[in-house]
């Protein structure tokens, strides 16, 4: 069934409507409780169930893969080793995929460190979509990132990889998602150089009023480049 274009998992009108049959049980319904029984593997369903969000643009049948994943409520352990999994889906084209990506992370991140610079590079394309949500979700895990980095003594991989996060996400057209990376960028006003300081106040123009004047309160950091420029 995950080899097909199929929104079978995509069932959750079926199962709350009044008038189903008592003995009712959708697809969904019936994974959940042969891998309870032991009769499917648990670790395969909850592999397909990802692998599946790769092979189909719809987004109901999307939509019924990550359910389903969410539905099989993956351990501590779980979700631990599908991180990198996860991690690839901020990729995605479809939004609704993403938010699910980052929420298993976000979960991921209440517990432990995630990895650090795989995680930046692989979240930059979703400062291309155009929801806020997202965007602001990912800043959030950067922030969460980027605290820890400095608990460990930042890297520069780090610094170079949150760098471009931030910078793509100051060109958000939201504003909101501007004003977010903007006090990051602030709040990490020691790791930057004046090349970086540079690089953002040439999207001056392009960034809200607010977001502007976050940068420019960077510690030291606007008159170098405005002097230079």
């Amino acid at each position: 069934v995950f080899a097909t274009d199929t929104a079978a998992f995509s069932d959750a009108w079926l199962r709350n409507n009044p008038r189903r049959p008592e003995n009712y049980e959708s697809w969904s319904d019936a994974l959940l409780r042969l891998a309870d029984e032991g009769r499917l593997d648990r670790q395969r369903l909850l592999d397909a169930s990802l692998s599946g969000l790769w092979k189909s643009t719809s987004s109901n049948v999307l939509s019924g893969y990550h359910q389903l994943h969410q539905r099989l409520a993956p351990t501590a352990a779980e979700l631990d080793a599908r991180e990198a999994q996860y991690r690839d889906l901020l990729s995605h084209r479809t939004g609704h995929v993403v938010g699910f990506a980052l929420r298993q992370l976000a979960s991921i991140a209440r517990r432990r460190p995630l990895a650090a610079t795989p995680t930046l590079t692989t979240m930059l394309p979703l400062f291309s979509l155009p929801a806020k949500a997202h965007a602001l979700a990912a800043l959030k895990l950067v922030g969460r990132i980027m605290q820890q980095a400095d608990q460990e003594g930042r890297e520069a991989a780090i610094t170079d990889a949150a760098h471009a996060v931030l910078f793509e996400a100051l060109r958000h057209r939201e504003s909101e998602v501007q004003e977010a990376a903007a006090q990051l960028l602030a709040a990490g006003a020691d790791a930057w150089d004046a090349a970086r300081v540079s690089q953002w106040l040439r999207v001056d123009g392009e960034i809200s009023a607010h977001a502007r004047a976050q940068l420019a309160n960077l510690s030291g950091a606007a008159a170098v480049p405005v002097a230079a420029a």
